[in-house]
């Protein structure tokens, strides 16, 4: 069978327009990935950010409990310069004896 020139030029077209859907439908593909992963990218980054400022709570925590420790360390370093403490053991060695 002979094909004219405008037939091959027509069958040309049915092909390039199939490629060109095929080609948009995977550029849409494409398109939906990109979003999926923007949105995990958005949701892991308000999951780092929650934890962040855990971890700046946790930090103000230990920083209010080493002023306490540092207040009672304070202490007893101010009563032992009396020599309460050295007293006190004495006397429980003493009663140990």
């Amino acid at each position: 069978m002979l094909l004219w020139h405008s037939d091959i030029r027509f069958a040309g077209k049915q092909n390039r327009s199939g490629a060109h859907a095929e080609a948009e439908k995977q550029g849409e593909m494409q398109l939906e990935a990109i979003q999926d992963i923007l949105a995990a990218t958005l949701d892991n980054g308000d999951t780092l950010t929650r934890a962040v400022s855990a971890l700046g709570e946790v930090k103000q925590t230990v920083n209010g409990v080493e002023g306490a420790v540092r207040n009672v360390e304070g202490a007893v370093h101010s009563t032992n310069t009396q020599g309460k403490f050295d007293q006190l053991i004495g006397a429980i060695s003493n009663l140990a004896a």
